[in-house]
């Protein structure tokens, strides 16, 4: 390094402006001179010394000088004895953009000339890091079941034959492992690549393959991967009764092998059966379920069971309340419409209200899930409906000064909404029925009621009211 001296900062209006207005001339000579530091759009501190670099070549022994200007201000002229590297120490600079110029000279005559724009700033920010390198491409085995056929009845044998396939590309040996899944119970290792296993004395029935990869990432994670359920018949067919005794025996938990023994036996027996559907919705195939009770209705629009399915897979298909079949939605003008023709065809709500359970994957009585309460809140506007259509009954308004008939906020009216049965639709029931009898639910809510309106009349409630809690 060699530093240079010269005059202090003196005012150069002029020559800033020759400065910008001759940048670029000379571009045949521009490898003489060349500003190292700073670059051009750098941000440097306004908190320490500025140290400018710049560096010289060609200059061929000859002696030149350079002039500096940073700003509008000339910072002076130093002598270039060689070809180098130069610095020059610079004071602080105030915060804001800067231009720093520099002018080549041989015995007075400009060679070349040389610019950059900058900023300074009380805290530079860091460099850029360097980018990160690509994360590397993982590689998911490819596994698939040869033989036999998926659906496909084997005669009877003292030896059945499985041929499996499967390629791990990059995937280390010793951080994988290959299994054939039989019947959901037993596992058997296999190798990768094209192998076959014999098996010896298959029992007669119905038999279920997965064959599954577990492996480790590069990252330590252990992951899996298996293929679709595999069902076979070993001396047995598809008949409703083998699948049937076959799903009540096993893989109650699969819901995706429970689905896949329908489609053989539909593929057997080209029946449609309301279990094909009602397996693929509960495991969340809801498009798969949705097709399949389509063709179930066209074949047979009479019964109810088909209907109930379609709706139920309409809405989960659309997923749901939240998602395109909202409440105010053609979609759900069409569940509950589809609800209706549920009932219209003798279908009991209470029955109804089972099969929405199957769909939405319920096994019991006693849970509920937001898509079975979704969907079973249109089966109740389909059973309004078709009561309104049979029955012609009335809808109860209040009087027309009646102080409930138009309640707004804040609200002086608490209104409970009952379901109200078939057999009391000839005979409404409310306060004045309280001296004739009727049952303890319906007294209930004329009770709820009474309470709720003095709780809403007193003076905390008043205060809740205007604030808005309701």
């Amino acid at each position: 390094m060699r530093a240079g001296a010269g005059r202090g900062w003196v005012p150069a209006v002029l020559l800033a402006v020759l400065l910008v207005r001759a940048g670029g001339e000379h571009s045949g000579e521009e490898q003489l001179l060349r500003i190292v530091h700073p670059a051009m759009d750098a941000v440097v501190s306004s908190a320490s010394p500025l140290e400018m670099r710049c560096s010289f070549a060609g200059l061929q022994g000859a002696e030149h000088a350079v002039a500096i200007e940073l700003d509008e201000f000339d910072g002076g002229e130093f002598p270039i004895a060689a070809d180098g590297e130069y610095s020059f120490t610079l004071p602080p600079l105030a915060e804001g953009r800067h231009e720093l110029g520099m002018i080549l000279r041989r015995a007075g005559e400009v060679r070349t000339r040389q610019h950059v724009s900058f900023a300074s700033s009380p805290t530079p920010p860091p460099p850029p890091p360097p980018p990160l390198p690509p994360p590397p491409v993982e590689e998911t085995p490819k596994l698939a079941i040869t033989g036999p056929a998926q659906c496909q009845r084997l005669p009877a044998s003292d030896v059945t034959t499985i041929s499996t396939s499967s390629e791990f590309g990059a995937l280390p040996a010793e951080h994988s492992k290959l299994t054939l899944e039989i019947n959901g119970g037993h596992q058997q290792p296999m190798a990768a690549g094209q192998q076959q296993l014999s098996i010896a004395q298959m029992p007669r029935g119905l038999h279920v393959l997965t064959l599954r990869a577990d492996w480790t990432s590069a990252s330590g994670e252990h992951k899996f991967v298996r293929t679709a359920p595999l069902w076979f018949g070993q001396d047995m067919d598809f008949t409703t009764e083998n699948v049937e005794q076959t799903a009540l025996q096993h893989h109650a938990g699969d819901l995706l092998a429970q689905a896949q023994l329908w489609r053989c036996m539909m593929s057997h027996t080209h029946q449609l059966l309301p279990k094909l559907w009602i397996s693929l919705s509960a495991a969340g195939a809801y498009q798969e379920a949705l097709q399949y009770v389509q063709m179930a209705v066209g074949q047979v629009p009479s019964e109810p069971w088909f209907h109930l399915g379609y709706a139920c897979a309409v809405f989960l298909s659309q997923g749901g309340a939240d998602g395109g079949c909202a409440h105010e939605s053609a979609c759900y003008a069409g569940v509950v419409a589809s609800f209706m023709q549920v009932l219209k065809l003798g279908m009991q709500s209470t029955t109804a209200q089972g099969g929405i359970n199957e769909m939405v994957g319920i096994s019991d009585s006693y849970t509920e899930n937001d898509a079975g309460i979704s969907l079973k809140a249109a089966l109740l506007r389909g059973e309004i409906q078709w009561n309104r259509e049979r029955f012609a009954t009335p809808v109860v308004q209040y009087p027309l000064h009646h102080p409930c008939r138009n309640d707004a906020k804040p609200y002086k009216c608490v209104i409970i909404y009952a379901r109200q049965y078939l057999e009391e639709l000839s005979d409404p029931w409310g306060p004045a029925k309280l001296a004739s009898g009727m049952g303890g639910a319906n007294e209930a809510v004329v009770f709820l009621a009474r309470d709720l309106a003095q709780v809403c009349s007193s003076p905390q409630a008043s205060f809740a009211a205007r604030i808005g809690l309701f």
